[in-house]
C-alpha cells in the first residue's frame, strides 16, 4: 500500500511527455534546494527557458513533432546541466533549472552548453524548423528567505527581457 501511495505520488510530480519534474515536483524540490542554500549560505541560480516560436511548430508541423521537438529540448537540458541541478518543465514549452552553489556567472557554461547542444540537433535535424530559446537569469545569495514562485517570477521577467532583445539561441 505505501509503495502505491509513494508511485502515485511521484507520477503527480513527473511530467509525462519529458520525464523530469512537472511544475508541482520541480517547486516542491527547488524549495527544499533553497532552504538547503539559505541553512548553508549558498548561492544559487535559477533560469527559465522559454522556446520560441514553438507555437508555430505545433501549427505547422502537428503536435507529434512538438512533442519531440520539446523530448528533444529535454534531453539536451538534462545533458548540459549537472545531476545536482533541479530541472523542470513549469508547462507548455517553459523549463526550468536551478542551479545549486553556482553564482549567475557559474550558470553560464551550462547555458552554452544548451545552446551549442541545441545548434548541432538543429544542424542534424531532419524536420525543417529549428529550436530556439530564451533565458532569464535571477540570483539566489543563499541570505534572503525566497520562495520558489518569487525566483520564478523575476526569471520569468528576466526571460522576457531576453526575448525581446531578440538574442535567443
Amino acid at each position: 500500500m505505501v509503495e502505491q501511495e509513494l508511485a502515485a505520488i511521484e507520477l503527480a510530480s513527473v511530467d509525462e511527455l519529458t520525464m523530469i519534474s512537472n511544475r508541482r515536483g520541480f517547486e516542491a524540490l527547488a524549495q527544499h534546494a533553497l532552504n538547503v542554500c539559505q541553512r548553508r549560505g549558498l548561492p544559487a541560480t535559477m533560469l527559465f527557458f522559454d522556446l520560441d516560436g514553438f507555437k508555430q511548430v505545433n501549427d505547422t508541423f502537428g503536435h507529434a513533432k512538438g512533442d519531440r521537438a520539446l523530448v528533444s529540448f529535454t534531453q539536451a537540458l538534462r545533458q548540459a546541466f549537472r545531476k545536482s541541478d533541479v530541472i523542470g518543465r513549469l508547462g507548455g514549452d517553459e523549463f526550468v533549472a536551478l542551479l545549486i552553489n553556482a553564482t549567475v556567472e557559474q550558470s553560464e557554461p551550462s547555458t552554452q552548453r544548451l545552446r551549442a547542444m541545441i545548434a548541432l540537433r538543429n544542424g542534424m535535424a531532419a524536420s525543417r524548423y529549428d529550436i530556439r530559446f530564451s533565458v532569464g537569469c535571477v540570483r539566489y545569495d543563499g541570505q534572503r528567505p525566497d520562495e520558489v514562485a518569487a525566483l520564478l517570477a523575476e526569471a520569468d521577467t528576466a526571460m522576457y527581457a531576453d526575448k525581446q532583445s531578440g538574442k535567443a539561441a
